[in-house]
């Protein structure tokens, strides 16, 4: 059995409207999924998260699946064999300083090109200090980044999408485009990728819909926040990765392997996080 607590009702003020409670998912050793593994000894030590969009309905799996996605006409299809290959499985860096999920980000890249003006290492994970590398972070609305990292990629995608017109800035976002102008595709607005480039030659790609945001009926933002915290505080990340860019994809984390592995934007299979099928069984 897994342990909770009860929470006065203004605990409950900062979250949003009709949240029930908070479940902790870090590595450490009073967290949910640490604690199903260890109640249910032929559970893996795995857990999967899908974030709907539009606020539908999302998932949390603990276990080993499968995660069957409804699918018309082909009836449903499980996303878990291609998450579980080898060569899909991304390592998850340890901060000694808390249990967060960090991942290893190289470079980025917008529109295949290349950002060269973001500093030499600047996602690297300080293993002394704690300080720096990029943080998985549901708590974040929206992903956060250092100035020097935010600076550099908001330059990149403001030149990529020039030719766009803009919008007055609507807070907290610095950059926004007139929506009447904008096409817009399965994946969200037709503008500019923005590529993250990870260990073992992956990249994480990220399409209009996780770059835009949209904040009225006339206008959309540049889905990305600068850090305003200066000089840096010792152990805060250089990325906060939000919920915004992780909305209907399926994130599946390893914690016996240390690795986590993400399908990419469901709607690319013209599917989404409130989709799931649940009647079919475990298996394991």
């Amino acid at each position: 059995m897994a342990a909770g607590a009860c929470a006065p009702d203004h605990l409950f003020a900062s979250l949003p409207a009709d949240s029930w409670g908070v479940a902790g998912m870090s590595r450490l050793p009073q967290s949910l999924p640490t604690q199903i593994s260890s109640t249910f000894n032929k559970l893996p030590n795995q857990f999967a998260l899908c974030f709907p969009r539009s606020g539908g309905s999302g998932a949390a799996i603990f276990g080993g699946g499968p995660f069957q996605l409804m699918s018309s006409p082909a009836g449903s299809v499980d996303l878990a064999p291609s998450l579980r290959q080898n060569n899909n499985q991304i390592p998850l860096l340890k901060n000694r300083l808390n249990g967060g999920y960090y991942f290893r980000v190289t470079g980025i890249s917008v529109n295949t090109e290349p950002v060269t003006t973001l500093p030499s290492g600047a996602f690297d994970l300080d293993a002394k200090t704690g300080t720096g590398g990029v943080m998985f972070s549901t708590a974040t609305p929206y992903t956060t980044l250092r100035s020097d990292i935010y600076r550099a990629l908001h330059d990149a995608f403001d030149a990529a999408t020039s030719g766009i017109p803009r919008a007055s800035a609507v807070k907290p976002f610095e950059m926004c485009y007139q929506a009447s102008v904008l096409g817009v595709t399965r994946l969200g607005y037709a503008v500019a990728n923005i590529d993250l480039h990870l260990d073992g030659g992956r990249t994480w790609q990220i399409p209009g819909g996780g770059s835009l945001v949209q904040v009225d009926d006339d206008t959309v933002c540049f889905a990305f926040v600068e850090m305003t915290a200066t000089p840096v505080v010792p152990g805060s990340p250089a990325v906060l990765f939000g919920g915004f860019q992780l909305e209907d994809q399926l994130l599946l984390f390893d914690l016996d392997k240390e690795t986590f592995a993400f399908t990419g934007p469901l709607a690319g299979m013209r599917n989404g996080c409130h989709n799931f099928n649940f009647t079919m069984g475990s298996a394991y």
